[in-house]
């Protein structure tokens, strides 16, 4: 149902960045979970999360980027976004 892929701390930063050249290189991208449950202020207020206390959702929610996927996608297309995706990721590192 989804493929996401984390960015490390260098990276992170740069996603918007990553998204935007990977869609010129005609793959879309997307964020699934812009934000993780415990920093709504609707759950803080009414469960009492401390969004501090759930760090790994924060990363998750923070660095990730989700690829294509679907029943369609075949072998050739899922080589096509990989090398896509290095050549964004060598292309920002160099």
């Amino acid at each position: 149902y989804c493929l996401s892929i984390i960015l490390d701390e260098v990276l992170a930063p740069l996603r918007p960045k990553i998204m935007e050249k990977m869609s010129a290189l005609g793959i879309g991208t997307s964020i699934y979970y812009p934000h993780p449950v415990p920093r709504f202020t609707y759950y803080q207020n009414k469960y009492g999360y401390d969004s501090s206390a759930y760090t790994n959702a924060e990363v998750i929610s923070d660095r990730s980027i989700a690829l294509p996927v679907a029943p369609h996608t075949n072998a050739e297309d899922m080589t096509r976004i990989a090398e896509s995706l290095t050549i964004t990721l060598k292309g920002l590192r160099s």
